[in-house]
């Protein structure tokens, strides 16, 4: 027999449905029916029907997997069986506490929620009311989600806990989020001449987020670089040939999507000198305005 559900559709899902119904066509030459629904993954149908009946609809199962098992018999005899398993799951997950704790100024959600049928699927959550942030269940690390970085201050976090067959139930709390880090920077060199390139190294607790680097000649920005956070916590940034002399202040922030940003990380200074070339040329030209103002100064006098 072929067997279907309506109410049930796929063997491998969980449903929060506690009636299920089961529908085939009986073929020509069959005599009688035998089905049975019951626990049992391979077991052998004994409740006989005739063959009008195409359809059995069965209600108030209790949470588990059922197997809905039938067969035909016809002139010889009774056929093979078929099995057709639903799963069933009408009871929400336990209630639970969500816990958050701060390391390296960051915060981290324990989702721990249990559920003894189908199993937890995912979760969402709710930060200070704002976007609602889906997160499965196989995100986690040892059972912890890493938040997106805030403001400095309190906030609340609505989490909600879905089992595989949707039934889902809500916890919150409020927790206090630290300081945002400020990165750290060195310069490959502290002098370059007109033309060169200088190297930023730099390290931040904010794997995979954005560093931006800003240089600035005394009150103009002349430019500005983002940079991801690589696995190991540092970034590297080699700026454009600096057309401008003079010592320009370097420094950077940690941003986020979020719109959260740290403070500015200490300046460092990086002096730009022209080139010798340009120097000598410099040199020579006052030189000869020099010889020149002193010849037609003697010629005056003469």
């Amino acid at each position: 027999p072929i067997v279907l559900s309506n109410t049930h559709p796929d063997q491998d899902f969980w449903y929060a449905l506690d009636t299920a119904s089961f529908n085939w066509t009986v073929p020509s030459g069959i005599s009688s029916i035998q089905a049975i629904l019951n626990k049992t993954a391979n077991a052998t149908p004994t409740i006989t029907y005739d063959t009008s009946v195409t359809q059995k609809t069965l209600s108030d199962l209790s949470d588990g997997t059922f197997y809905f098992h039938i067969r035909y018999s016809n002139s010889s005899g009774w056929g093979q069986t078929a099995h057709y398993k639903i799963n069933v799951d009408t009871t929400a997950p336990l209630g639970f506490t969500p816990v958050v704790r701060s390391e390296e100024n960051q915060n981290f959600l324990k989702l721990n929620a249990r559920d003894a049928i189908s199993g937890i699927s995912h979760y969402t959550l709710r930060i200070d009311g704002g976007e609602i942030i889906k997160i499965n269940k196989s995100e986690l690390i040892k059972e912890e989600y890493l938040l997106p970085v805030l403001k400095q201050g309190t906030h609340k976090v609505v989490v909600t806990a879905y089992d595989k067959a949707g039934n889902n139930v809500a916890a919150e709390t409020e927790f206090e989020s630290s300081f945002v880090s400020v990165p750290t920077i060195s310069l490959s060199s502290n002098e370059i001449e007109k033309g060169d390139s200088v190297t930023i190294y730099g390290k931040s607790v904010y794997v995979g987020q954005e560093v931006q680097v800003t240089l600035e000649l005394g009150n103009k920005i002349l430019k500005q670089y983002t940079q991801k956070v690589s696995s190991d916590g540092t970034f590297r940034i080699t700026t454009d040939r600096i057309k401008n002399v003079g010592t320009i202040s370097i420094w950077g922030e940690n941003i986020f999507e979020s719109g959260v940003k740290s403070n500015s990380s200490a300046k460092l200074y990086l002096k730009v000198s022209e080139t010798p070339v340009v120097m000598v040329t410099f040199a020579l030209f006052w030189l000869v305005m020099v010889i020149a103002l002193f010849t037609v100064l003697l010629f005056i006098l003469y």
